[in-house]
């Protein structure tokens, strides 16, 4: 078991060549040191036979790769006899993208849910229009991400409704809930680091019909991504690895698209350049947008209407600016005894 693990640390254990290239380290080096364990030679220098030291060795090897490379000795794509080609330009007929406003409606209702005893959503009910754009907010612990789970299909709900349209997505699992239309980004970026970012859309392509490479270029020219097409994902920046896990959600051909605090760790200026972007995504693609997140001016430049979620319900549902100044809102996030005093002064933060 200890040579089986030393194989998987020492190779790599995201990749099939590493897998081999760990067998092969672990075998030779096992049987090197099983050689000088009991060596006849050891007896006439002094030394009593060195039982353990296949052991030995092998630990050493473990530390020494996971503090110079913790991924493993080949943790990066499988090799390829030939150097992969840059994705072919589109050609201009290939780049236009209709508006496709689609007349459909995401309807959430009554909708509930525990974990051990504490309701997470209490009968939380709301929709988003076709073409509309949503922001979900809520102090901590309010919900948000739990109800953005359920929709996708990665949770159940305890009772309630989920649709999209006519599509009933409540008992579906996620990738169905993707298949219909509905695609998602996390609170933490995943992305697979390993993986080219052609190659991380392109996964996501593949759920539609269609040519998935055809697909993937259109969408990596959405985001401005053609220029890192054919690097790893894992090494970008942070802006630009959101922006791939965007464009690997636009991949769907999504018609409501749910982004969990797109904007966290973003400086302003990140943060401005992804709100344009976004909107012009939404503009000339038509998409229905629920946004997450805490930072208040980007939600109120970006959305169209806003729901305030407290302790699992919602608690206010409007324009930005009116619920900006709403009671119930500001007490939610300063609490009771700032009410009257913050009243005029609104939720900024």
């Amino acid at each position: 078991m200890f040579s089986l693990l030393a194989m998987g640390i020492l190779g790599g254990m995201s990749t099939l060549s590493g897998a081999v290239a760990g067998a092969l380290v672990v075998t030779a080096l096992s049987e090197v040191t099983r050689r000088i364990e009991g060596a006849p030679w050891l007896e006439s220098v002094g030394l009593p036979p060195l039982f353990g030291l296949t052991q030995i060795v092998l630990a050493v090897a473990i530390l020494f790769v996971m503090y110079r490379r913790p991924d493993g000795l080949i943790a990066w794509r499988e090799p390829t006899w030939r150097r992969p080609a840059p994705p072919t330009p589109l050609a201009p007929s290939e780049m236009i993208v209709e508006n496709r406003i689609a007349s459909k409606t995401l309807r959430i209702a009554a909708v509930s849910k525990s974990f051990d005893g504490v309701q997470a959503l209490n009968a939380v009910s709301l929709e988003i229009r076709a073409g509309e754009a949503l922001g979900l907010i809520g102090p901590n612990g309010s919900g948000k991400t739990t109800l953005v789970n359920i929709v996708s299909g990665v949770l159940g709900a305890d009772i309630g409704t989920v649709a999209l349209g006519d599509v009933a997505l409540t008992t579906l699992p996620p990738h169905r809930v993707a298949a219909a239309g509905v695609a998602r980004t996390f609170q933490n970026i995943r992305v697979f680091e390993h993986l080219s970012v052609y190659d991380n859309i392109r996964v996501a392509a593949l759920v539609r019909d269609g040519d998935p490479d055809l697909a993937t270029r259109r969408v990596l020219a959405e985001p401005d991504l053609d220029d890192v097409a054919l690097t790893p994902a894992g090494s970008l920046a942070y802006g630009v690895r959101r922006r791939v896990e965007i464009a690997r959600a636009l991949a769907m051909n999504p018609v409501v698209l749910l982004l969990d605090e797109p904007t966290a760790r973003m400086n302003e200026v990140e943060t401005a350049d992804l709100a344009r972007r976004l909107k012009d995504l939404q503009r000339r693609q038509g998409l229905s947008l629920l946004v997450i997140e805490h930072d208040q001016s980007f939600v109120r430049s970006m959305c169209d209407r806003l729901v305030v979620l407290s302790q699992g319900s919602v608690i206010a549902e409007g324009a930005p600016e009116a619920i900006r100044r709403d009671p119930a809102v500001i007490e939610a996030y300063l609490g009771r005894r700032h009410t009257k005093h913050d009243d005029n002064r609104g939720v900024d933060k």
